[in-house]
């Protein structure tokens, strides 16, 4: 087991945000990265034991990072990682080769410290599992800016590497302000996707559905930062509610075959509350 200890994230109202309402049959871009190759690259740093409780973890010096490991048991290693609001802008991707015939875990915590150093409201933020032989994958995300602390779990002896890379690029267009309304609604037509920042008001996108037929489906996706539970509300043009639907604590919700007539529709996104492991 990881334990959860690390340094306190700093909290941000500003964040992006990504929507996407595709064709179905069109993969929006964001999809899980592949486990990279094991031939680790020249600027790959070993890593620093002890690492393996939160006192004594391995402090990544950059945004991107390459650490291979070898452990002659089962372990734990663990790592921090600094989110600038810079970085907060982009997707990352966090991966681990895998250790043949061993079981690895790939885990980021999110927490906070009381005077003593006692954890309060820790909050584990994402997780993969690999089976023997076989790496973890968290591909393309958003982390809000803040310290997060990464731990890798093994199963038994072997080596293994944990990179993190850039991910996705963020393929959509900026929102227009003020759309904090239906009255003030961005408009939007057909397939789109756009992004934007979350603030202390709500966002509203009037979506027109145009020569729509009974065999047209469409996929509906969001991507929030992850540990921003929030949900995404679609309103008929009467403004009576279709569904209401919460994100999972990775920021994504997405929801194939929507069958909807020609039409307007209404889109609202919830206004940014602060990020809480309580």
């Amino acid at each position: 087991m990881i334990s959860r200890r690390h340094r306190h994230r700093e909290r941000i109202g500003a964040i992006v945000l990504v929507l996407m309402f595709t064709l179905v049959g069109v993969r929006p871009a964001g999809g899980f990265a592949q486990v990279p190759p094991s031939d680790a690259p020249d600027d790959c740093v070993d890593s620093d034991e002890p690492n393996d409780e939160p006192s004594d973890a391995q402090a990544l010096p950059e945004i991107t990072a390459c650490v291979t490991a070898e452990h002659d048991e089962a372990g734990q290693d663990l790592f921090t990682w600094s989110v600038s609001a810079a970085d907060a802008a982009q997707r990352w991707t966090i991966t681990t080769t895998g250790i043949p015939g061993q079981a690895i875990s790939l885990q980021v915590y999110d927490g906070e410290l009381d005077p003593d150093g006692i954890v309060v409201n820790q909050l584990p933020l994402a997780k993969s599992d690999g089976g023997a032989g076989i790496g973890a994958s968290l591909g393309n995300l958003l982390w809000p800016a803040g310290d997060y602390l990464i731990g890798v779990a093994t199963s038994g002896a072997g080596a293994y590497r944990i990179d993190i890379v850039p991910g996705d690029p963020v393929q959509a267009t900026d929102e227009f302000e003020p759309n904090d309304a239906a009255d003030t609604a961005e408009s939007v037509t057909g397939a789109f996707a756009v992004a934007g920042d979350r603030t202390d008001t709500e966002d509203w996108y009037a979506w027109e559905i145009p020569n729509a037929s009974e065999t047209q489906l469409w996929r509906l996706a969001i991507q929030y930062p992850v540990g921003i539970v929030e949900n995404l509300t679609l309103y008929r043009e009467d403004l009576t509610t279709i569904f209401d639907r919460t994100a999972g604590l990775d920021g994504r919700l997405v929801l194939d075959d929507i069958g909807l007539p020609a039409g307007r529709y209404y889109i609202a996104v919830p206004a940014a509350v602060e990020v809480s492991g309580a």
